[in-house]
């Protein structure tokens, strides 16, 4: 515990709020391509009070719920975690636990597995 107070203290806390915006910011140019995709930001009053990007959609246009894309994250390779909640905001991510560059990878899975449910609703 003496560790994470340390850390907590020595941490420049701004400079790490906006590294995790630009993240935030990298997903979203991503995800803006996916047709019918909801995407914002919103940081939770309570726990995990950090920048979260929320992701909605209509479920039956995209031919995909938010729990079958977060089953297809968490089960893919590498295994990605989603918040989902309720999903009353949205399915979410945030970039708090990611490592440099980990962002990409979440948001390229997330678009490839939106526009597949896409392409096979369409057919």
């Amino acid at each position: 515990m003496f560790v994470a107070v340390e850390r907590y203290l020595r941490i420049d806390h701004e400079a790490e709020w906006k590294d995790w915006e630009e993240r935030l910011q990298a997903m979203e140019k991503i995800l803006a391509s996916v047709p019918g995709l909801e995407v914002g930001r919103f940081v939770p009053e309570v726990a995990n009070h950090v920048p979260h990007l929320y992701l909605k959609w209509d479920e039956s246009g995209m031919g995909m719920t938010q729990a079958e894309c977060a089953k297809q994250l968490r089960e893919g390779e590498p295994s990605i975690e989603v918040l989902e909640d309720d999903y009353s905001q949205g399915m979410s991510v945030t970039p708090f636990m990611m490592k440099p560059g980990e962002e990409l990878i979440v948001a390229h899975r997330i678009k490839a597995i939106l526009d597949q449910a896409r392409g096979k609703a369409r057919a």
